[in-house]
């Protein structure tokens, strides 16, 4: 069945193909009449003598069969109608040109025969100027429509201002303008070449320099700004960045760089969102997957204050190196919530939401003695440094005690491994926070002589893009 429907499937593209040509040999037929037609109105001031009005059929007959010969070397019908770009129009007067000269040798090798004699020959060289300027006109006719169309059929898309002038700033608003359902609207480019400042390019202003933005902006009515400057360094990008923050706009996009985009051209499709690499001028350290599937794989893992920013997303890593079960323990049962109804899609593991607070000796070691946990990630921690400076007693029961706890159980239930997770504010700490988490850190080094478990520390600085 799956045979026939390609078999019809390729039928139906060739025919649509074999329909397309023959609508452009038939309106490159028209065409080049009406050019040959034009060339002798001209050149006789609109009375073209009789002889010529009797012979003209041959005149065309010669004309077109030159033509559509050369054409057809030059692939002018299987050229894309919508995407004709500069080097189809380039072929175009390149077949031109090589079937003007053509067309000359002929009427000079011709020019004693009856058909030919007395022809004007400016008629070849009339009608050369014509048909460029009615085919080119044709083929870039859907292309001119389509864009027009979009241009001035816009009222739901995002007013985009783009930074960058150059060839991907170009590439990328033509494509927003060719596209029909394009989300976007350019209304101007931002570059800091001041050559370019009034010029248009595609029919967009260039408006001024990174300084103006946030005039730019106001002025425009901009919903997202763009940055098309592939090659731009960090710091530019966050200086660019600085005046962006100055304006209303929320919304930032931006394209690949040179080392993505190598030599291909920009689209669409390249769009997305600044990331943090764009901003700090380096590629994030990259994990050793096979160090940690060791660690990881096939074991019972359990964390603790799961539903935290850093709790949450140790359990989304932990997942991707296929643990037999996570136990993920808090004491806020709606953070738990999101991030089971988040990781529910994922059935390969088993998840299993726990709400206890790790002050409790007794829960705690009711949820080692059932589950037995390989692993255990410790994130459950006080964080705010302000918050904690009023609250002392909470950060001394949590950070500290809190610990304990948990660390002894593990001891007690034959646990290999427990990560601490501690803070930078535990060097030298000048603050509550900082000084309970290094409390924290020398209870579980000293806990390091007891037992099998070995216990780790590490300490997360600020982290880009956390709540």
């Amino acid at each position: 069945m799956n045979k026939y429907k390609e078999l019809i499937n390729l039928l139906f593209l060739k025919r649509t193909k074999f329909q397309r040509t023959v609508f452009f040999v038939l309106v490159d037929g028209i065409l080049l009449t009406l050019s040959l037609y034009l060339s002798f109105y001209l050149r006789f001031d609109g009375n073209i003598e009789p002889q010529y009005i009797n012979k003209f059929l041959n005149y065309l007959l010669v004309f077109l069969s030159v033509k559509y010969i050369v054409f057809a070397m030059f692939r002018l019908y299987h050229m894309s109608w919508s995407y004709v770009g500069f080097y189809e129009l380039f072929d175009i007067l390149k077949a031109n040109t090589i079937s003007l000269f053509l067309l000359l040798g002929i009427i000079f090798m011709l020019w004693s025969h009856s058909l030919f004699e007395g022809f004007p020959r400016s008629i070849p060289l009339i009608d050369y100027g014509i048909s460029i300027m009615l085919i080119v006109m044709f083929r870039t006719s859907k292309r001119f429509y389509i864009q027009t169309r979009n241009r001035n059929n816009r009222s739901d898309t995002k007013q985009t201002l783009v930074i960058g002038a150059g060839n991907a700033g170009e590439q990328i608003v033509r494509d927003m303008q060719r596209q029909e359902n394009s989300p976007y609207t350019p209304v101007g480019f931002i570059d800091d070449d001041v050559m370019k400042h009034g010029i248009y390019i595609q029919g967009v202003k260039v408006h001024g320099n990174r300084e103006d933005i946030s005039r730019i902006v106001e002025k425009l009515n901009v919903d997202i700004i763009l940055l098309a400057i592939p090659s731009v360094s960090s710091r530019d990008i966050r200086d660019i960045l600085s005046h962006i923050r100055k304006s209303s706009v929320k919304e930032i996009k931006t394209i690949p760089g040179l080392n993505e985009l190598v030599s291909r051209n920009v689209s669409l499709s390249d769009l997305k969102e600044i990331q943090i690499e764009d901003i700090i001028g380096r590629e994030q350290v990259s994990i050793n997957k096979k160090v940690v599937t060791g660690f990881i794989q096939g074991k019972t893992v359990l964390i603790t204050g799961a539903g935290g920013s850093i709790g949450s997303e140790l359990v989304r890593q932990v997942l991707t190196f296929k643990p037999k079960k996570i136990i993920a323990l808090d004491i806020d049962e709606t953070e738990l919530h999101q991030i089971e109804l988040e990781l529910s899609r994922h059935g390969n593991f088993e998840l299993v939401s726990v709400v206890a607070d790790v002050r409790d000796r007794h829960k705690i070691e009711t949820v080692f003695n059932e589950y037995l946990p390989d692993v255990v990630f410790h994130a459950a921690a006080y964080k705010h440094v302000s918050m904690m400076e009023k609250y002392p007693e909470e950060a001394v029961r949590v950070n500290i005690f809190g610990t304990k706890i948990v660390a002894e159980t593990a001891i007690a239930c034959g646990t290999e491994k427990f990560v601490l997770v501690s803070t930078d504010k535990a060097i030298r700490p000048t603050n509550i926070m900082g000084a309970t988490k290094r409390v924290a850190e020398k209870i579980v080094r000293e806990l390091n002589s007891f037992g099998k478990t070995r216990f780790i520390s590490v300490r997360f600085g600020n982290v880009i893009g956390s709540r």
